[in-house]
């Protein structure tokens, strides 16, 4: 209790030291080019640009700065419940130590699906009807200096006419298999951390990844399927909405590239949001062991009910993994969800 009050204190005592340097740093510095500038009898443009430049920037930090400790202060009986979960989830990761190589196991996986995608667009990049392509050309003997013209045929691959929804069927293939690699790692590790908590006696529990990563192949499939195709879907019609923008930015109005703009943002936004309840979802599905829309149902009425207490445990939670990273590059980073 002593190590967590003094680990809770110093986070606060390091936030507030931050809030107050960072901006007093940026307010320091435009102070400095600020009087260099009125010193000189000569003063460009971007010269001009360059101190208000600065002075934006520190306000923003500032106004930063302000927000963040006003959150540190008025929510800092919450960072007690964070470091909480972070001690229960370091024991339960030093209980299961294998649990530290399935990224290493979800990279390989994920190389070869993407050696396997590309192998495969090789072949439907060079598919297409062969066309000849005759065309003449002028040839001439130096030693006579004797022209003559011959026909020449070159042979090209044209595309046919459906090879567009084959691309797009293919990239939604490489979206989809992706999202399902890594949701079925998520999957697996949500089943693992259930074994080894709710167990009371902790030996008798056995190769908890490895059931963990059986269970999702036994139970759960259709759930990490479903849940990787929505978001593949999602990133499908990002991708089709950038390939339009790109097509006709030089022709679009003001408006409908805003527009364009606007839907992108909502799409990233919304992906986003999509692959927090997703996650969740799948942690609740291997505790419960209920299907995927069920899962996300209760999930998201959960995280409603408990939105500061879950903004507290990922925004000032990352922060204190970013500390311990910063401290320790040595010491490897794990982020548990709750």
């Amino acid at each position: 209790r002593l190590g967590r009050q003094i680990m809770i204190y110093a986070i606060a005592l390091i936030a507030a030291v931050a809030c107050i340097a960072g901006p007093a740093y940026f307010w320091y510095v435009w102070y400095q080019a600020k009087t260099e500038l009125e010193e000189q009898t000569v003063q460009y443009q971007s010269q001009i640009d360059n101190v208000e430049t600065l002075m934006i920037y520190a306000i923003i930090m500032t106004v930063v700065c302000v927000i963040v400790l006003l959150l540190i202060i008025f929510l800092r009986s919450r960072i007690g419940l964070m470091v909480t979960l972070f001690k229960e989830a370091g024991f339960m990761v030093m209980r299961m130590i294998i649990i530290l190589f399935t990224p290493i196991v979800l990279a390989l996986f994920l190389m070869a699906w993407a050696a396997l995608w590309s192998f495969v667009s090789g072949f439907i990049y060079t598919h297409g009807a062969a066309t000849d392509f005759p065309i003449a050309r002028t040839f001439s003997e130096t030693n006579d200096n004797v022209d003559f013209t011959k026909e020449v045929t070159f042979v090209y691959f044209k595309d046919n006419d459906y090879i567009l929804y084959v691309w797009l069927y293919h990239l939604f293939g490489l979206y989809w298999g992706t999202e399902f690699l890594l949701a079925c790692h998520e999957m697996a590790i949500a089943g693992a951390f259930v074994q080894f908590y709710w167990t009371r006696d902790k030996r008798k529990v056995h190769f908890p990844v490895l059931r963990g990563i059986w269970w999702v192949f036994r139970y759960h499939l259709g759930t990490v399927a479903f849940g990787s195709c929505i978001i593949a879907i999602i990133q499908l019609i990002r991708t089709i909405l950038a390939y339009i923008q790109n097509k006709t930015k030089d022709s679009q109005s003001e408006f409908v590239k805003y527009l364009l703009y606007c839907l992108q943002c909502c799409l990233w936004c919304f992906e986003k949001v999509m692959k927090f309840i997703n996650r969740n979802a799948y942690i609740y599905t291997a505790f419960k062991g209920t299907n995927f829309c069920s899962s996300c149902k209760k999930v998201f009425g959960l995280l409603m009910s408990n939105l500061v207490r879950v903004g507290v445990i990922n925004c000032v939670g990352s922060f204190i993994l970013s500390l311990a990273s910063s401290w320790s590059p040595s010491l490897p980073e794990f982020s548990v969800t709750s």
